[in-house]
């Protein structure tokens, strides 16, 4: 005989029901957050544009992008710090505009995020827009290092040269000239060659005991202009300057004996505007600078009249962390004493380092303790030593912003670099902010003349 089943009663029933319905919700919600959580650190390590499915409200590549956007968009209030340091180069450019027939020159040094010219040229492009092209001005001759690049001239080395100069592992002696990069040859006949729309052109050079020979042109067959000239005697600094010519140039220096040669850059330009010049090493510290001849680089900067010296160093020094604050604090400040030695009349901008992130077991781990160390040392030194400095790190977005550069396909997949997108999105925010801070420069001087008088 079977017992009949026993009623469950109703409230029992509805709080079983409650129960699972809670137990599902969870279950579902927790697949979904790990689900959020895999697809965030994958996009992070790739640094992949490639929108992918992603439940809502991930963060999609272009979501990133906009978000980056937002950030960059307007120009916060005193985004150049300590911008009253800026007046002698205000100035200078305020005379321009009244005066365009005339140059004024910005020498930016710095580590790969200068080499590859991708910020500055676009630094560049817009300052010349408002100011005036006045070309390229010095830059490295030959092909010294992988990455180097420019996008305005078309380059050639022959076989025969080598680099000297770039990082410390790579100086042969302290002459490396004016951004302690050059090429040189002990052999006749090899070439380096250069085509740019400037109209104006020299090359510096070193002269050296027993140094040789070279020829340097003005169009690929030598018709136009020929001129040959020894590097033989003290050590000193050589430059060779062409007359001015219809642009474009089409440059070419050779070797006529088997005398050694060092050849550091050309100097391309136009008669009026303003020139932004790039002078970037691969992996650069600061301090390499002082593993340079003072004497050479002074003498060769003079030849350049530099209104502004930027330095945009921070990234390397970041990612060293043995070497210590103080250890730090001494090697930047030292620059910043060099660089008033050797150009006194000039200003100085810093730029700080952008935020970057290391590998970690799972995704990537963020620097920022280290960059906040190497940005308080910059700043300090230089309010203390009359310095602008421009905090790009806080300027895209702070801490981990990197990784939200990478999802939008704006960084490279090393969560170091940028792409050229990026570059140029970096770029037009310090441009914007610069020049906001040259209208409210022009401003105030408005403001400071007194009132013409009415008879």
């Amino acid at each position: 005989m079977s017992r009949a089943a026993t009623p469950i009663p109703f409230a029992l029933l509805a709080l079983v029901l409650c129960i699972h319905t809670a137990l599902a919700g969870a279950a579902s919600s927790s697949h979904h957050a790990t689900a959020r959580h895999h697809t965030d650190n994958t996009a992070s390590a790739s640094g992949a544009s490639k929108k992918t499915h992603t439940p809502h409200g991930m963060l999609t590549p272009q979501r990133a992008q906009q978000a980056i956007a937002n950030t960059l968009a307007h120009s916060p209030a005193a985004a150049i710090e300590n911008a009253s340091a800026l007046d002698g180069f205000f100035n200078a450019l305020d005379r321009l505009e009244r005066d365009p027939a005339r140059t004024v020159h910005v020498l930016h040094f710095g580590d790969s995020h200068t080499a590859a010219d991708f910020f500055t040229g676009a630094v560049r492009n817009q300052m010349q827009r408002r100011f005036g092209d006045g070309g390229l001005g010095y830059s490295y001759a030959g092909r010294p290092f992988a990455g180097y690049r420019d996008g305005e001239a078309t380059r050639s080395m022959s076989e025969g040269w080598q680099t000297v100069g770039t990082r410390l592992s790579h100086l042969p002696d302290a002459e490396l000239g004016l951004a302690g990069v050059g090429v040189e040859c002990s052999q006749p006949d090899a070439s380096l060659g250069l085509e740019i729309a400037n109209s104006r052109a020299a090359v510096q050079y070193l002269i050296q005991p027993g140094g040789g020979s070279f020829e340097l042109a003005s169009d690929p067959a030598g018709t136009a202009l020929r001129i040959t000239q020894s590097s033989d005697g003290k050590l000193a600094a050589g430059s060779l300057t062409l007359p001015a010519s219809a642009a474009p140039l089409h440059l070419t220096l050779r070797t006529r004996d088997a005398a050694k040669v060092r050849i550091f850059g050309w100097v391309t330009e136009n008669p009026q505007g303003i020139t932004w010049e790039a002078l970037g090493i691969n992996g650069a510290q600061v301090g390499l600078m002082n593993h340079w001849d003072e004497s050479l680089q002074k003498t060769f900067i003079a030849q350049r009249a530099p209104s502004l010296i930027v330095l945009a160093y921070g990234t390397n020094e970041a990612i060293d962390t043995n070497q210590s604050e103080a250890a730090y604090r001494e090697s930047f400040g030292s620059i910043i004493g060099r660089i008033k030695r050797i150009a006194p009349a000039s200003s100085i901008l810093v730029i700080g380092p952008p935020d970057s992130q290391s590998r970690a077991r799972r995704g990537w781990s963020s620097r920022t303790a280290r960059l906040e160390l190497i940005m308080n040392v910059q700043r300090s030194i230089c309010k203390a030593e009359g310095c602008a400095y421009w905090n790009q790190y806080k300027r895209m977005g702070a801490t981990a912003s990197m990784a939200r550069w990478a999802v939008a396909g704006w960084a490279q997949p090393d969560h170091t670099h940028f792409t050229a997108e990026g570059y140029r999105r970096l770029a037009e925010a310090f441009s914007n902010d610069f020049l906001q801070a040259f209208a409210h420069w022009q401003g105030a001087q408005h403001r400071r003349q007194p009132a013409p008088h009415h008879h």
